[in-house]
């Protein structure tokens, strides 16, 4: 069964005319960016009134990579806003709420926190 999924990975790859050093490896920008961010901290409780200022990172893949930027937003503006460009979160009222950070270069890249404001 593995040899025949390896021939039409093979045949597959011949139909697009492409050559073995056009094969993505692990280092690649592209596979690198669709792992999606690391928000830290990736869970924190806070009072409301609290503040706590939340990052994100791609993994390094190439020497050359462009430090991404992202953006920031809250699923429940109610219990907590988000400042969207610095990530700057402050507790409002008592709840739940998903912190998301997307990058800027791909929207659909997101990596996301929960946050939990409590007494």
């Amino acid at each position: 069964m593995r040899s025949l999924l390896f021939v039409a990975a093979l045949f597959a790859v011949g139909a697009c005319a492409a050559t073995a050093s056009d094969a993505v490896t692990p280092t690649d920008s592209a596979v690198c960016i669709t792992i999606g961010p690391s928000v830290r901290p990736n869970f924190a409780t806070l009072h409301p009134g609290d503040t706590l200022r939340a990052s994100a990172s791609l993994p390094s893949c190439t020497a050359g990579a462009i430090t991404p930027t992202f953006r920031w937003a809250s699923s429940d503006s109610s219990v907590a806003l988000v400042d969207s460009l610095s990530g700057l979160i402050r507790a409002r009222s008592l709840g739940t709420a998903t912190i998301s950070a997307a990058a800027t270069q791909d929207r659909s890249v997101k990596g996301a926190m929960l946050l939990v404001v409590s007494q």
